[in-house]
């Protein structure tokens, strides 16, 4: 017994030696810091490791436990934050405030922490210098050859092999990393989608490609500091780049079905993740994926990984799919432009019924909704009939809102709270709903270009 109580306590004692505290050593400059924490990411959840207050010369020490191996940040004055890789090294570093008010590191200890800080300042002055000297580069060639043209060529071309050479050095350092090989490819993915998306039509197959190699089982990526960022952005470039919707909406119910059942066997993992997925797909309106996403947690493999919290939210989706019936709601007090008095969105008799929520305080939605006046005469041609549910709180914005709208417009002054807001799981303005004679979901276009085009084909 007392041979297998010193074999334990031997045991124990490793385990606490391997779990060493790494000490992190810190001089602020140029700014009054009164204290610094230190926090790790678990999923889309923040945890405080460490926090200490700053002494009078500005100096700092905070400790987090090895082996630890993810990003977190340092947050100084609850104000200014920087991201921190924390992979078991000790860290020596300054920090001052630069011209843009934003916090700066500058590690004298901590290799991976001087890569990242060294890459994420020289990686978009290659990117933009690539890009320009490209263009450049396309434009002399246009030109009526001679000698000039040619030394211009060359100079451009040999400027673009040095950067590409300096980026190609410093993707061989991440490669040898702990933790950057794993976060700095994809944070670089990420950051570009939005260009690619909209300027950059040739790269997007293989964008795609890349996005679907991300592994969203990985702990590197559970505690990187951008799982949220990385399913908002996936979903936002399907979205974005698919023209067909029944197109878009399949592949984002497959991305969806590949992420949970990535995770199915990790509980936290599984919720953490179905939380975030229920989150972005209200606030981008995706109704037909919010239907998949409920569909798929309450499958009998799946439900008893769900949390109730989890689940109970699922109950209050309405199924708005195409094909599905829409709700019905009685008409506010509050009614403009009305050429027939109705008492409910039921009621109204035409061929087609397009539903629209707006809302004064929308900038996209003063942009587009005056708009549709022009389809006014496509729309009375074709017998439908415009129901515009604005998103208010004071009488006096929704009536400046819709006074020069040749269309029924309505409001019940409740704001986000309304309870018709919430019966068509209205999380974003505007949002467009077209329904046949028969009250049936046919159409959810996410722009008036996608009305336009429905109008055109009828």
């Amino acid at each position: 017994m007392k041979y297998y109580l010193l074999i334990v306590s031997i045991l124990v004692c490793l385990y606490h030696n391997s779990l060493k505290a790494q000490l992190i050593k810190g001089q602020i400059n140029s700014f009054d810091a009164k204290n610094v924490k230190l926090f790790k990411f678990n999923g889309v959840s923040q945890i405080l490791i460490d926090s200490t207050i700053v002494d009078d010369d500005g100096l700092f020490k905070l400790k987090y436990s090895s082996p630890y191996n993810a990003v977190g940040s340092i947050l100084i004055n609850d104000a200014y934050k920087s991201p921190l890789v924390l992979n078991g090294e000790d860290i020596v570093f300054t920090a001052h405030l630069n011209d843009s008010n934003n916090l700066e590191l500058n590690f004298t200890k901590g290799n991976e922490n001087k890569l990242l800080t060294d890459y994420m300042e020289v990686y978009p002055f290659i990117k933009n210098s690539l890009g320009a000297l490209e263009y450049l580069g396309s434009l002399y060639k246009k030109l009526p050859h001679n000698e000039a043209q040619s030394k211009a060529i060359n100079l451009y071309n040999k400027e673009i092999k040095r950067l590409q050479l300096v980026e190609t050095r410093y993707n061989q350092q991440i490669d040898s990393t702990i933790i950057l090989k794993h976060y700095l490819p994809l944070k670089k993915l990420l950051s570009n989608l939005a260009e690619i998306a909209n300027y950059k039509p040739h790269e997007q197959k293989n964008a795609l490609k890349q996005l679907a190699k991300i592994d969203y089982s990985s702990d590197y990526l559970f505690n990187s500091g951008i799982l949220n960022e990385s399913i908002n952005y996936h979903i936002w470039f399907i979205s974005n780049i698919i023209e067909d919707e029944s197109v878009e909406v399949k592949k984002i119910n497959q991305l969806i079905n590949k992420i949970l059942s990535s995770v199915q066997y990790d509980n936290y993992k599984f919720n953490e993740i179905s939380e975030l997925l229920l989150k972005t797909l209200q606030k981008a309106n995706r109704s037909e994926n919010l239907i998949f996403l409920k569909n798929f947690l309450n499958k009998t493999e799946y439900a008893c990984l769900a949390d109730r919290e989890l689940l109970q939210s699922l109950k209050s989706i309405k199924d708005l799919s195409i094909g599905a019936v829409s709700p019905d709601f009685k008409f506010p007090k509050n009614i403009s432009n009305a050429k027939t008095k109705y008492r409910s969105f039921a009621e109204v008799k035409s061929t087609y019924k397009l539903l629209v929520f707006a809302g004064s305080w929308c900038s996209h939605c003063r942009r587009q909704i005056p708009k549709l006046n022009k389809y006014i005469k496509a729309l009375n041609k074709n017998n439908v009939e415009v129901v515009l549910f604005s998103v208010e709180q004071t009488k006096s914005e929704f009536n400046q809102f819709t006074k020069n709208l040749d269309f029924m417009s309505m409001t019940d002054l409740k704001g986000w709270k309304s309870d018709v807001v919430k019966l068509f799981n209205v999380k974003a303005t505007p949002t467009y709903l077209i329904v046949d004679h028969n009250n049936q979901i046919i159409l959810k276009p996410y722009n008036l270009s996608g009305i336009n085009k429905w109008l055109n084909n009828l």
